[in-house]
């Protein structure tokens, strides 16, 4: 469920953001028969059958999920369709959150980058190379995807893998197994400035698509006084879009616009 045309959720590498994963889950087949093989003859192997033919469809460029599945305990809820290669329609949505049981990654990076990296991200893949390691390398890692928080330009301080969201307990999620939502309250430690910003943030996916939702955003902290943006991943551009700032007048950008900004 965690892995997507070969590729191990970007939300989960932890310290192991800047490895190449896809090396990792390439191995995996080998890496099971080496184990089967390497057993006594009389040790039982629970689901051998299962692990092998799984094996065999990550080679085969088979492997797929689909559903709504929801990993509580690590405030990590997966929405996805499909998977395996050539399938157009395939999809792959990823939250992940924080609360004062499970904060931020471990970062000994220097600098550091992972300081948001548990404050209420969504990771949008069709290709599945959205998050490949290129595009890691290439980040700017004050605007994570789904991150609601002050676009600062200056370097992310270096205790940054203490937990920056410690401030409230609520980060909870509910599934039936095809549908789900996810939800917190985006609470920086009160000890900590460097996030300028809180939220309610909330997502819903009822079918093939994810709706985020924000309230109650608010500056907590002065920062750099630069403006509080929600940045959001559209990696399948199938439609115009439009958008509105401050509740003014809206504004369609059609498909296949030139954009940068």
């Amino acid at each position: 469920k965690l892995i997507y045309r070969g590729e191990i959720d970007a939300a989960l590498l932890g310290r192991s953001y800047l490895g190449d994963v896809k090396k990792f889950t390439a191995s995996m087949p080998a890496t099971i028969n080496q184990m089967i093989a390497a057993r006594p003859a009389t040790t039982p192997i629970d689901r051998e059958q299962e692990l092998v033919a799984w094996g065999a469809a990550l080679k085969g460029g088979t492997q797929q999920a689909s559903g709504n599945f929801p990993f509580w305990v690590g405030n990590y809820m997966v929405h996805r369709k499909g998977g395996q290669a050539g399938d157009a329609g395939s999809y792959m949505f990823s939250v992940v959150m924080g609360n004062d049981a499970m904060g931020a990654t471990d970062d000994f990076d220097d600098p550091p980058k992972l300081f948001h990296a548990s404050s209420g991200l969504l990771f949008a893949r069709t290709a599945g190379t959205e998050y490949a390691l290129d595009a890691r390398k290439r980040w700017d890692w004050h605007a994570l995807p789904g991150l609601t928080e002050e676009l600062r330009t200056d370097a992310i301080p270096g205790d940054a893998h203490a937990d920056q969201i410690d401030g409230s307990a609520y980060a909870g999620m509910a599934s039936d197994g095809v549908r789900g939502f996810a939800a917190m309250h985006y609470r920086p430690a009160d000890t900590q400035t460097y996030a300028s910003a809180r939220a309610d943030k909330a997502w819903f996916f009822p079918g093939d698509e994810a709706i985020a939702l924000g309230s109650g955003i608010a500056r907590r902290a002065a920062g750099q006084g630069r403006a509080i943006l929600t940045t959001l991943d559209q990696t399948r551009w199938a439609g115009n879009l439009t958008y509105s700032i401050g509740g003014g007048a809206q504004t369609t950008v059609t498909q296949g616009a030139a954009l940068d900004q």
